[in-house]
């Protein structure tokens, strides 16, 4: 028997943390009801960059940029059936407005098309069967190189980890062996490898097809480093020895920033701070996809071959606390919850036609 009949990244990185997670979340088909503050920003960065990258020969202007993540920010909303905090939406316009100025500048991502690189796909939903098994996810872009015949898949992450701005650090070495360089690469591979797949009318005809042996694929990150800023005090302020309470606390409430003296500071700060973005690239080889791929399949397996799901304790903290760490200790239902929502089959990913 298949409990799971469709896999994502998100599901395999579940799957090894914690069979009870993956149980709960795809076979009982249940989620938060809210999204994490760190998820928001993201999935508004992720609109706004994705759509500069649709102008194709111009930079976005903020009012596109801005009209974007005002509609995102209201669809997220009534997802979760709760107001998106401000302060998340007003990152979110600093992190895109910073990276189209880095990506012009300094990234693999310039918004101007070249005869260097033919864009294959932007933000794109996939759907593929590899080895009998189900998988989707979304391309943020796809691009290829003819000179060098090389194909490249661009991830666009948001992450505070500041070693996510060092290549040596651990956060590399965990990423760049991650499931999902692996499961898209061979979903490419997939797509290109069938002559009546949609893709085959995005690439240009004297394209090699065959990924491993004609042509080459590099894996390309663009990490966006955030910022737990809020508003605050524009400057120290301390009590004087002859002030009451009451004219302190009224100094300390004329020294606070308001919304929009913060929201400028912050835009400023990432249009001008090219340090907060970064590239890392790597080409995959085969037999670095072969041998992680079998551990895929084992983890898939793994999951469907299973018959009680059990916890993993040590993993209770991942994915910044899972959301049914209460259902598991018995202290909240899973049908009464109110912090946890059945989902639509199509929550986690649409199931894509390409």
């Amino acid at each position: 028997m298949s409990w799971v009949s469709r896999w994502s990244v998100s599901r395999l990185g579940k799957a090894q943390s914690c069979q009870r997670l993956i149980y709960l979340d795809a076979i009982m088909n249940y989620r938060a009801r809210f999204s994490t503050s760190s998820a928001i920003q993201g999935t508004l960065t992720h609109v706004g960059v994705l759509e500069h990258y649709h102008k194709k020969n111009r930079p976005l202007r903020v009012d596109e940029i801005q009209g974007g993540l005002d509609e995102a920010m209201n669809k997220v909303a009534n997802k979760q059936d709760s107001p998106v905090e401000l302060t998340d939406r007003i990152k979110a316009e600093a992190y895109t407005r910073g990276y189209i100025e880095w990506a012009d500048k300094e990234g693999d991502g310039s918004s101007a098309m070249s005869d260097d690189y033919v864009v294959i796909c932007i933000e794109q939903e996939w759907t593929a069967v590899i080895n009998d098994v189900r998988f989707t996810g979304i391309f943020d872009m796809v691009r290829y190189i003819p000179e060098t015949q090389t194909y490249q898949i661009f991830e666009l992450k948001t992450t505070s980890r500041k070693e996510a701005l060092d290549v040596s650090s651990s956060y590399w070495r965990d990423l760049t062996y991650s499931n999902q360089p692996i499961v898209y690469a061979v979903a490419l591979e997939t797509m290109l490898d069938d002559e009546n797949h949609p893709i085959q009318n995005m690439i240009p005809d004297d394209a090699p097809r065959n990924l491993w042996n004609q042509a080459e694929l590099e894996f390309v990150y663009h990490i966006i480093n955030t910022t737990k800023s809020k508003p605050g005090q524009k400057k120290t302020v301390r009590k004087r020895k002859s002030e009451t309470e009451e004219e302190f606390a009224a100094r300390k409430e004329e020294n606070q920033e308001t919304l929009d003296e913060w929201a400028e500071k912050v835009v400023e700060q990432y249009k001008s701070d090219m340090t907060k973005y970064f590239e890392h690239k790597f080409i995959l080889l085969p037999w670095e996809i072969e041998r992680k791929w079998d551990e895929i399949i084992d983890i898939i397996y793994m999951t469907n071959s299973s018959k009680h799901f059990p916890r993993n304790t040590g993993s209770c903290g991942d994915f910044g606390g899972c959301a049914f760490r209460k259902v598991c200790s018995g202290d909240e239902k899973l049908e009464t919850s109110d912090r946890l929502i059945k989902k639509d089959v199509r929550d986690d990913i649409k199931l894509a036609e390409f």
